[in-house]
């Protein structure tokens, strides 16, 4: 990829766009009168080590309000509650990931520790590094004052982070790679300041079961990313907690939830890519990933160096909900020109643009249509693996929204390639690109894995299936359904996007007259994110 892409696209493609990407994404919590958050993991002049995306700026409090108390603690220090305004902290129906029983080995280079099961309760501090790293869960500003008067040696602070997933429908995340990548920065920043070396390190969240999720996959992430900890490692001191509030993740879609993607699933599918080189923190262009990522621009995502995920094109360029448009093939190939794309690949309706428009600009091109929201038919899979192989360049590949059918194919590419399982590229596409793989499209990547059988002499893994997804013993869908849920995620994305862009009023100040069932579940979920109850809404 280009170096200087996000320059040259801001150029060349939004000339009148309004302000740079947002990348200041450090809101850290000022904890000790001595030490001041501005100070500690955002100024590399102090520190001597990479700055944070916002380089030259403070690091601004967390929004105030309801949701926030500031306050001086018995132990000398700020602290400021990670909730946004009106965020309701009542636990939802607590899940459980767990993997096994008795005891569980946390690694730390070569220390070792048995952390035995115990309930779960808020208020517990759950070490993850011996000595310099805890995690904990706060029900209220009161009880994250009295845990600071309780306990003056501990540095407690916190961010809106975990709160930063933007859902399509029922889905909470996990968060995508840019805030990730900014979290390992902050964090990085606070771990190795002189001036709290010496203090053990308290990371809290509310017990809202989304906002509690994400934060233990942003510190799970953290030891996998900065430590070098292996994805079981870095999520066995959370499988300690029975009864808490950290819950799998579940597709964006308004169906009942058949699929639990665990937080461990995510972290193998980062590992997997770190080890591929496809996310390297020291290289790595936030900048660029969060101007492709906004649908004023791109509504893009490289899930790997040579593959890439996007929305749709139509033949001309229309408003879809309030400052954000469909983008026009030539857009594209504006952009694909500076990021060495040499294949597109459409998975929707031939009628949605002309695949001229991308063959006379250079690029290769393939129709390789199934309905919405179901799965391909095993010639779809050898064709786009036949496409693939053929490609000296980057593939780009859409269906309407760019996130399920695309992320279907995407994924049976990475696990017959790279060697993911299903569970772990599911994980990984959804950190690069929320949304990816939805309804049983996710049952399917499991099926789909059985049908890779290993080449001779070690030569990888191709595709020979046994038998049609739909003839599967294993593999139940109702067809019927398809469309409405497909119609359901596509209105959802562009609620999403306008809700992103910032052009539209909030979802709950909308007129709701005349609204399909759907749009009222959507409007319901984007509430319920805004409130902190993101895990609460079931259609």
């Amino acid at each position: 990829m280009v170096a200087d892409i996000a320059h040259k696209l801001r150029k060349a493609l939004t000339p009148g766009r309004r302000g740079a990407p947002e990348t200041n994404r450090t809101p850290a919590m000022d904890t000790t009168s001595e030490l001041h958050a501005d100070d500690v993991g955002g100024s590399k002049q102090t520190q001597g080590i990479p700055p944070l995306a916002g380089e030259g700026r403070s690091a601004p409090k967390a929004q105030g309000g309801k949701g926030c108390a500031e306050e001086q603690g018995a132990g000398g220090g700020h602290m400021l509650a990670p909730t946004r305004p009106g965020a309701s902290e009542a636990p939802l129906e607590s899940k459980v990931q767990r993997g096994g029983s008795g005891t569980s080995v946390v690694g730390e280079g070569t220390d070792k520790m048995l952390r035995e099961r115990h309930d779960w309760k808020t208020g517990h501090t759950l070490p993850l590094i011996p000595g310099r790293l805890s995690f904990g869960v706060h029900t209220s500003d009161a009880q994250t004052k009295s845990e600071i008067k309780k306990h003056p040696a501990l540095f407690f602070f916190s961010s809106d982070f975990q709160e930063r997933y933007e859902p399509f429908c029922a889905d909470f995340g996990p968060v995508n790679l840019g805030i990730v990548h900014s979290f390992c920065g902050m964090m990085r920043g606070f771990m190795t300041d002189k001036r709290i070396l010496s203090r053990e390190i308290v990371y809290y969240t509310s017990s809202a079961p989304n906002f509690c999720t994400n934060a233990a996959f942003l510190l799970s992430s953290y030891l996998v990313v900065e430590h070098g900890r292996t994805p079981e490692d870095a999520w066995a001191p959370f499988e300690t907690m029975l009864d808490s509030p950290v819950c799998p993740f579940r597709d964006a879609s308004f169906l009942p939830d058949s699929y639990k993607l665990t937080v461990l699933s995510c972290l193998g599918g980062l590992k997997r890519a770190m080890s591929l080189g496809w996310y390297d923190p020291a290289n790595f262009d936030l900048e660029e990933y969060d101007y492709l990522d906004n649908p004023k621009h791109a509504d893009m995502h490289f899930l790997s160096p040579k593959m890439t995920a996007f929305r749709g094109p139509s033949n001309h360029t229309r408003q879809v909900m309030p400052g954000v448009y469909t983008f026009s093939p030539r857009h594209y190939a504006q952009l694909f020109a500076e990021l060495d794309v040499t294949g597109v690949v459409r998975l929707n309706e031939a009628s949605t643009y002309r695949r001229s428009a991308f063959i006379e600009c250079g690029f290769d091109h393939l129709d390789l249509y199934f309905d919405d929201c179901t799965v391909p038919d095993n010639s779809v899979i050898q064709r786009f693996v036949d496409f693939c192989e053929g490609q000296g360049g980057t593939v780009a590949v859409h269906c309407k929204a760019g996130l399920g059918r695309t992320g279907t194919l995407i994924g049976v590419w990475f696990m017959m390639k790279f060697g993911f399982t299903a569970a772990e590229v599911i994980g990984w596409m959804r950190i690069v690109r929320p949304g990816c793989v939805i309804g049983p499209q996710q049952q399917y990547l499991h099926w789909a894995e059985k049908q890779l059988v290993a080449e001779p002499n070690g030569g990888g893994l191709r595709w020979k299936p046994t038998e049609e997804p739909q003839d599967a013993d294993s593999y139940i869908f109702d067809t019927s359904l398809s469309a409405e849920m497909g119609e359901a995620v596509s209105r959802a994305q562009n609620v999403r996007a306008g809700v992103r862009v910032g052009e539209m009023m909030p979802v709950k100040e909308q007129q709701e007259e005349e609204d399909s069932a759907e749009e009222c579940m959507f409007r319901a979920a984007m509430e319920g994110r805004q409130n902190g109850h993101a895990c609460d809404v079931k259609g």
